[in-house]
């Protein structure tokens, strides 16, 4: 089984540019061992599941989990896009077809979690099956979140849905008008 590490730029990204977390949220998250005040370049991907989930717990409470990380994705992407590697995706926006996004959704992916292995599958010219080796069973609930707000970036309403496919993997259908 693979050993996925979380990025630094993930945390940055929602960390540092979104949520900016104090008092009991960030006491929180440090106890899980991510400190907002000092970003390491990569850490342990049960860390990132784990201030996940503490997110989910302030930002979302009563939510179910992949529920909330689902919207916690939506964040995610938003700062994300404004670190130094997620601004690499953010350039190519405007010159991105639904059909182009999806299909370089994986190199995109990997920014994040170099070890994650997606794989695009086309069902129709505007559905594609993403199917993820998942660093986690919530992983596509996560992506889900992202992939909706880049699709809006494009000005594009998709229809996203996650799916846990064997207690690790993840699968994402991707369809749009």
């Amino acid at each position: 089984m693979a050993t996925f590490t979380a990025q630094g730029s993930m945390f940055e990204g929602l960390f540092g540019k979104v949520l900016r977390p104090t008092g009991a949220f960030r006491d929180d998250l440090k106890a899980v061992g991510f400190d907002v005040e000092r970003i390491q370049p990569e850490y342990p991907m049960q860390v990132w599941v784990d201030c996940l989930d503490v997110t989910a717990k302030h930002r979302h409470p009563g939510v179910e989990r992949f529920a909330a990380w689902r919207l916690i994705g939506r964040d995610f992407i938003t700062g994300f896009l404004e670190t130094i590697a997620g601004r690499l995706v953010a350039v190519a926006f405007p010159f991105l077809s639904p059909k182009t996004l999806v299909d370089r959704s994986p190199r995109f992916m990997r920014l994040g979690v170099k070890e994650l292995e997606a794989k695009v599958t086309w069902r129709s010219p505007k559905e594609a099956h993403l199917t993820l080796n998942g660093p986690h069973l919530g992983a596509a609930h996560l992506v889900a979140g992202v992939v909706e707000v880049c699709f809006e970036r494009l000005k594009v309403t998709p229809k996203v849905s996650a799916n846990n496919l064997d207690g690790i993997n993840g699968e994402l259908v991707v369809s749009w008008v």
